[in-house]
């Protein structure tokens, strides 16, 4: 009994340094905490795991409510969106149905198992350049064949046709876009971080590593900040919609629930890796 007591005396002391060290930088709301914990309990595969699972609930729900066209982007949209290849109304388009890869690029895109892009009928990898190439070819086919016709609204646009329904899917949509921003803007930070910490001589690392995280953590605290206030505006946005077409406001209950979990989630992987 005593070794389990001095044990548990140990882990609680570990935990309040922990708390306090990252309260320091900043680190004492609730999401944070959380991830702190979950640093703690779980290891990178189970994060990993976690945080697939973060959107379940709203993929499942929009699944089950097929009047909102949208769905969550695969892998290989979100590279094209998070590589610049494609812009944010493109994104949309995609994940609503109102266009594909296919007619986007002229050609049918696939990922091979290093995550390379590839033209799927012959398996060649091209470059992000070359995919915006095709993209701006396959673009303009179809601008040359439509010159004749009727102009339509552009993508990202709402009209006074659009029901409430199609309005809805957009607000969605928009959830998907700011994850797929926010999630490559925090990706960048971190292998800026790395490339930092690598190019600093041996005996200088230890040294540095406090440094570098000063430099850069203000940055990770600012784009949350711009994703907090996006995501609240989008979610306001979708609240006066369902309110107004009379509907349930489950599904901005379970995008919140999802976009704050994922946040501790994503937290707790990367404290995992520095």
């Amino acid at each position: 009994m005593k070794v389990i007591k001095v044990f548990s005396i140990s882990l609680l002391s570990l935990f309040c340094a922990l708390l306090i060290f990252v309260g320091v930088l900043g680190y004492w709301h609730a999401g944070n905490i959380k991830a702190i914990v979950y640093t703690m309990l779980y290891s990178s595969d189970e994060l990993g795991n976690m945080l697939d699972e973060t959107y379940k609930e709203v993929d499942e729900f929009l699944a089950n409510n097929p009047q909102y066209n949208v769905r969550p982007a695969g892998e290989l949209e979100d590279k094209l969106h998070r590589e610049n290849i494609i812009s944010d109304d493109e994104y949309v388009e995609l994940i609503t149905g109102k266009n594909n890869i296919d007619e986007m690029f002229g050609t049918d895109l696939t990922l091979d198992e290093k995550e390379n892009i590839t033209v799927t009928e012959t398996g060649e990898i091209i470059t992000s350049q070359q995919a915006i190439d095709m993209k701006d070819s396959a673009t303009s086919s179809v601008t040359e064949s439509n010159s004749g016709g009727i102009t339509t609204d552009q993508p990202g646009q709402t009209t006074p046709a659009q029901n409430n329904d199609d309005k809805i899917s957009a607000c969605v949509a928009q959830m998907y876009v700011l994850k797929s921003t926010f999630t490559s803007s925090l990706d960048s930070l971190y292998s800026e971080a790395i490339a930092k910490y690598k190019a600093l001589p041996p005996a200088e690392r230890e040294s540095g590593k406090e440094f570098i995280m000063n430099e850069l953590y203000p940055r990770a605290v600012e784009l949350e900040k711009q994703c907090d206030m996006k995501v609240k505006a989008v979610l306001t946005e979708l609240t006066a919609l369902l309110k107004e077409d009379g509907q349930s406001l489950e599904l901005v209950d379970k995008i919140r629930t999802a976009y704050y979990q994922e946040k501790s989630v994503r937290k707790a992987v990367y404290m995992e890796k520095l």
